[in-house]
């Protein structure tokens, strides 16, 4: 089983790595849009341990963005890679920029952020071991499904490009 979900989170890291424009192409298409789609999600599953350090500036900016031409859309994350686990309670004190960053995602731009519980049990760790101001999703891909289904845009976020 374990073979299957690192197989499984390899075909997603190798896609992200061929679809690396299509985030912004997708932003693009939501700001010409002349009517705001019911909601955005952004899914955000890496290899990288600390990759919310990254992620996360990105969806301030582009949630910024989004609000500024639509205000009140309705805004959701899903971290289901490594960099979930920097929202546990014992990596507080490990992560406390991440951890300050997700909580002003979380009360003061009424986002709702969501781990995946799947990968969590997969590496030993129970749901009540992230902070709880996060909801732990059973499937990390099957709640992006639920948000897209409900209309709601996806755009996956990727890890910037290192500037030479």
């Amino acid at each position: 089983m374990k073979y299957f979900y690192w197989l499984a989170l390899t075909a997603v890291l190798l896609s992200q790595t061929a679809c690396a424009g299509s985030t912004e192409e997708g932003f693009k298409k939501i700001m010409a849009s002349k009517t705001a789609p019911v909601g955005v999600v952004f899914e955000i599953a890496t290899g990288d341990d600390t990759g919310l350090d990254w992620a996360i500036p990105a969806v301030r900016s582009y949630t910024s963005r989004l609000r500024e031409r639509f205000p009140g859309i309705k805004i959701a994350v899903v971290s289901h890679g490594d960099e979930q686990f920097q929202l546990m309670e014992s990596n507080r004190q490990r992560f406390p920029d991440t951890h300050r960053r997700v909580a002003s995602l979380i009360q003061d731009q009424n986002i709702t952020v969501h781990v995946c519980g799947n990968h969590a049990a997969s590496n030993g760790v129970d749901d009540d071991e992230f902070i709880e101001t996060i909801d732990v999703a059973a499937r990390g891909p099957a709640q992006v499904d639920t948000y897209e289904e409900a209309g709601y845009e996806v755009l996956v976020i990727y890890r910037p490009e290192k500037v030479k």
